[in-house]
């Protein structure tokens, strides 16, 4: 049995931007988005939510990577 997440979004086929709720519901198992799906990220969002993006547990050396070049890329447009 699988866990939904995002109960109300139970009738969407997928999620092309993920917000900052999508992140603040996510919590901690945001470690667990792939590369792909953390660059779907809004910027805002990312930017908002980085301390907890951050302080999850769990990421891979690519994974770090990819948060570290979010994060210059969404700073430096700022």
């Amino acid at each position: 049995m699988g866990v939904l997440l995002f109960p109300y979004h139970q009738n969407q086929t997928g999620v092309d931007i993920l917000n900052a709720s999508h992140i603040q519901d996510l919590g901690s198992l945001v470690a667990g988005l792939d590369r792909k799906t953390l660059r779907k990220i809004a910027k805002d969002a990312f930017i908002d939510n980085l301390y907890n993006i951050a302080r999850a547990k769990g990421y891979d050396v690519k994974k770090l990577k990819e948060i570290a070049k979010l994060a210059k890329q969404h700073f430096e447009k700022r």
